[in-house]
């Protein structure tokens, strides 16, 4: 090597890289073509469950936040803050939008169906959301807004537990996974 300097000769002219020098040999192609550990793999009803949390979380934190600050009344009408609605809209939204990330993984299925399907999906979930916000009072009760934020600390809390279990990264509410740069 010194012998090689004095006559203008680089280390990775004489040797390589230093992966060259060591006897590593890496495959760019492979490694940029190595499917991508990323939200739309997860099985779906993993995907299901971790949206369900996260809308749980969301909208029982912004029931919460709304109540406790409301000069109305409880008994004024249940709306889309009953309960019942709270806990139906949560799991159509996870199981809709567990479908939509599915779908829009999809490269088989052309963009513009893609993008069709989840608009129809979305406008769907707003429906079911919309009639879920008219059932009676006796079957969907306003709880304290201090309930639902309490529910909405437990889901965060089973949110992080069930990201922990099942090894789901990324996503609304996810960080990126260790090996994303």
């Amino acid at each position: 090597l010194l012998a090689a300097q004095k006559k203008g000769t680089t280390a990775q002219q004489l040797f390589g890289t230093p992966a060259e020098a060591l006897g590593i040999q890496v495959n760019e192609t492979a490694q940029r073509t190595r499917p991508a550990n990323n939200y739309a793999n997860v099985k779906y009803r993993d995907l299901a469950i971790d949206n369900t949390l996260t809308f749980l979380m969301l909208f029982s934190f912004m029931f919460g936040l709304t109540l406790l600050f409301s000069k109305v009344g409880n008994a004024q009408g249940a709306g889309a803050a009953g309960i019942t609605s709270l806990i139906l809209t949560s799991v159509t939204g996870g199981l809709l939008f567990a479908l939509v990330t599915k779908l829009m993984a999809d490269d088989k299925i052309k963009r513009f169906y893609r993008i069709i399907g989840s608009i129809l999906a979305f406008v769907l979930w707003f429906g079911i959301y919309m009639l879920l916000s008219i059932l009676p009072a006796v079957i969907n009760p306003v709880l304290p807004g201090w309930l639902y934020i309490t529910l909405a600390v437990a889901a965060f809390f089973g949110f992080r537990e069930w990201r922990k279990r099942t090894g789901i990264s990324g996503g609304f509410l996810g960080s990126a996974p260790a090996n994303r740069k």
